[in-house]
């Protein structure tokens, strides 16, 4: 009986405990999961880039005058060689047409003297060289007739006459081109007179850019519009210094142009050698250089000077075993994650490769298929009973 009464007794506070401990025992905690997984798995740099027209012309006034409006708008296409543009001459003020007026008398009044001139250094040079023939057809008829140091000074004195032929003559070519060229801004200042400059497209394309479509007057040497191809794109992204040193020149690219459009697939064409000072969001001075990277395929849905967003591969492999990045936290000097076996966290330390922006490579410490818990929070432990979000508790 008292035996009976002792395992009765005993039955009751093993269920009561049982129960006690079922009731007050801590719920587990909820975590998402991830699973390890083999595959590609490819390290970018990723910026904001911007699309460019390869080959880009600048089309400007060759000299200063009056450009009439422009007859091509922007998008439209041109042929190598159209004319894009007329440019006259500038009519001259009141002051201007006196003062070039009064210059060209001037000119004109030098051309004469310089004329005369010629004509004396002319006279001069017929003079000493009828002497210097006299005096050696007689210093050649009576030996000793002529003294030689004479017949030296008449030859010398008729290089030296022609000598100052040659100058005046020089001296009044000079004069005259110069009433020529003032004659020629006269002309120009007539407006009826003056022929328009033809300002042509050095290449076919399409119009870009406008920089002056209403009538005005223009400096020689300002830009008009720009010309090139739009279908000819490449994508320049500034990086930091730091990062473009992990790049190669043929590395793989991979560009987007938004959410609803194609992912863009390209190679590095060149990274510029030299960097330039760029201040971020944050006021933050930053060394940054420009990476150009060549489109394999056109782009018709992009333009010149698109935004787009860049990836530029620095490491890629197909065959990685891959660990999302929010399921990392440091464990001392090493990485680590909790691994969810049997409806518990445990603490695995695990050894990284390469690291990606969502995956990161895994070299030893977990194998493929395994569960990891991402983003976990302050009460995950080792140890600690967990249960997967969305299945209930394990």
């Amino acid at each position: 009986m008292k035996i009976r009464r002792a395992a009765w007794v005993t039955g009751t506070v093993v269920v009561g405990a049982a129960i006690a401990y079922w009731a007050f025992r801590p719920e587990p905690i909820a975590v998402d999961v991830r699973v390890v997984e083999r595959g590609a798995l490819r390290v970018t740099v990723d910026e904001d880039g911007r699309t460019r027209v390869r080959e880009r012309y600048v089309v400007s006034s060759p000299v200063t005058g009056r450009m009439v409006r422009l007859e091509c708008e922007v998008g439209d296409s041109v042929a190598e060689g159209q004319v894009l543009a007329r440019v006259f001459p500038l009519p001259l003020d009141t002051r201007a047409r006196t003062e070039t007026a009064r210059r060209l008398e001037a000119t004109e009044a030098a051309w004469r003297a310089a004329g005369a001139a010629v004509e004396q250094a002319d006279a001069l040079w017929d003079d000493a060289r009828r002497t210097a023939e006299r005096l050696e057809r007689v210093a050649a008829d009576v030996r000793g007739a002529v003294a030689q140091e004479r017949l030296d000074a008449a030859r010398s004195a008729e290089r030296a006459a022609a000598l100052a032929l040659e100058q005046a003559e020089a001296a009044a070519e000079a004069v005259r081109h110069e009433v020529e060229a003032t004659r020629s801004t006269l002309l120009g200042a007539d407006e009826a007179a003056g022929e328009p400059t033809l300002v042509r497209a050095p290449a076919a394309g399409r119009v870009l850019r406008v920089y002056e479509e209403c009538e005005r007057a223009v400096a020689a040497g300002a830009p008009i519009l720009e010309v090139g191809d739009p279908a000819d794109l490449e994508i320049v992204v500034d990086v930091l210094t730091e990062d473009a040193a992990k790049l190669t020149p043929g590395a793989r690219a991979y560009i987007s142009a938004g959410a609803t459009q194609d992912t863009l697939v390209g190679a590095i064409r060149r990274i510029e050698p030299s960097a330039f000072t760029k201040v971020s969001p944050l006021g933050v001075e930053e060394q940054r250089v420009n990476v150009v990277v060549a489109l394999e395929a056109d782009a018709p849905m992009l333009g010149d000077r698109f935004r787009v967003d860049a990836s530029l591969v620095t490491w890629s492999s197909q065959d990685a075993v891959r660990v999302p990045v929010g399921a990392l936290f440091r464990q001392g000097e090493g990485w680590a994650v909790f691994l969810v076996e049997d409806g518990r966290a445990r603490v695995r330390s695990i050894q990284l490769g390469q690291r990606g922006r969502q995956a990161a490579e895994v070299v030893s410490g977990l194998s493929e298929g395994a569960r990891v818990v991402v983003y976990p929070s302050d009460a995950v432990t080792d140890g600690a009973r967990v249960s997967i979000a969305g299945e209930g508790e394990r």
